[in-house]
């Protein structure tokens, strides 16, 4: 299936994004770290910056990606949130992924947090995304895209090809990885007391009692 128009894939290889085309161009991720100070702010440090050097990290526009982990009063870890600055990596999210639960593609920035759940759930159609793009470079940046994915989602995905796609087991999966075998937006077959529905998934989170 295209998932791609031909005037998405022209803008990925001449004008990716409405934004400077300045930012995001090199192949790299920039590690911040969001840390309350002795005022009470929370500013963002560059990862591995010592208390005694804090000064807020001077803004990166090179990078294809910031990540950013998010730390409470106490020195816990909050959330993790990604910033997707590379023009050809937004290009291909706005036409493979178009709109996900919790998240929108249209706006100014994109932004992701937590687990890159959305990157996992399209993984195959941003794979046919990449291999139809004549541009090398756009090409590359969506490449070190999904290789960021892989490499953070490393034990789920393990788990995931493990239990899911065994050709010998039946499907299934640890509760924590449960989100991984439902896709927004699939369809889903629901019986109960011998009455039979078709139901779209929308979304799952899980609880305070880890529950989803």
């Amino acid at each position: 299936m295209d998932f791609a128009t031909p005037q998405v894939f022209a803008n990925a290889k001449d004008e990716p994004d409405d934004a400077d085309p300045r930012i995001g161009q090199k192949l790299e991720i920039k590690m911040c770290e969001a840390r309350y100070n002795s005022d009470s702010t929370r500013i963002a440090l560059h990862a591995g910056t010592k208390r005694k050097a804090w000064a807020p990290a001077e803004v990166n526009q090179e990078s294809a990606l910031l990540v950013t982990r998010y730390y409470g009063r106490l020195g816990e870890l909050e959330y993790t949130e990604m910033e997707v600055r590379s023009p050809y990596i937004r290009a291909a999210l706005r036409a493979v992924i178009k709109e996900y639960p919790g998240l929108t593609f249209d706006t100014g920035k994109i932004l992701i947090r937590d687990e890159l759940r959305c990157i996992f759930h399209y993984r195959e159609e941003l794979r046919d995304y990449g291999l139809r793009l004549s541009d090398q470079t756009a090409a590359q940046h969506l490449i070190f895209f999904l290789n960021y994915m892989y490499n953070s989602l490393t034990r789920e995905i393990s788990s995931f090809y493990t239990f899911m796609e065994s050709p010998t087991a039946a499907p299934g999966i640890e509760h924590e990885f449960l989100w991984m075998a439902f896709k927004p937006g699939s369809f889903i077959l629901h019986s109960r007391k011998g009455i039979q529905r078709i139901l779209r998934f929308s979304s799952m989170k899980l609880d305070s009692f880890s529950r989803w």
